[in-house]
């Protein structure tokens, strides 16, 4: 999917937490995942190297059980990382 951030509409807040905010996403009757990440905040908490590891990560891992990576947004305040959106419950609360 081609993605520009000024064609997404920021529906509402799925959960935060102390590096990053779950955002759920609509593009073009889409929905999708966004995570974002205040520079400000990865940068207090000393946390680039795990958030560039999790971006690594996410941008080459394609499984059928994973949500498929469509793009990175970034800019000098913060990073937007855009996954497919899949209803239900997280996949930390599903191992639990």
């Amino acid at each position: 999917i081609d993605i520009d951030l000024d064609e997404i509409n920021f529906l509402y807040e799925l959960d935060k937490s102390t590096d990053s905010i779950l955002i759920l996403l609509r593009h073009q009757h889409k929905n999708l995942l966004g995570k974002l990440y205040k520079k400000k905040d990865i940068e207090k908490n000393n946390l680039m190297q795990v958030v560039k590891q999790e971006m690594e990560v996410t941008e080459i891992a394609e499984h059928p059980f994973l949500p498929t990576f469509y793009t990175l947004i970034n800019n000098d305040k913060c990073i937007l990382r855009i996954t497919e959106f899949v209803q239900g419950e997280s996949l930390y609360d599903s191992i639990r």
